[in-house]
């Protein structure tokens, strides 16, 4: 291996280390703009579970959880189709019922 991979190598290692002590569900409590959580289906990194985990956490009436149907980690690759269009959706929602309010 050479002196540069294994390097990023090393780098690699303790992010993960790091980003798998993290637990910041305690905070969410704080976020007070609407929230998409969306996860997709088969996502072996942050299960459904744990999404519902987190909208669970989020303030009462911000959060709208979407689960993307055969779509892992990374749905905006494994399902654009589907991913993007609920993108714009939850933005255009937002932002229109933030006029109505105003």
């Amino acid at each position: 291996m050479s002196r540069q991979i294994s390097s990023l190598y090393g780098l690699v290692v303790r992010g993960g280390s790091s980003v798998r002590r993290t637990d910041i569900v305690d905070q969410l409590s704080r976020v007070d703009a609407p929230t998409l959580v969306a996860v997709g289906a088969l996502d072996p990194v942050t299960p459904v579970a744990a999404a519902e985990e987190i909208v669970a956490a989020l303030p009462e009436g911000i959060a709208q959880l979407e689960v993307i149907e055969g779509a892992g980690h990374w749905p905006w690759k494994d399902a654009p189709d589907r991913f993007w269009p609920m993108i714009v959706e939850f933005i255009h929602g937002t932002a229109a019922r933030e006029r109505l309010d105003a």
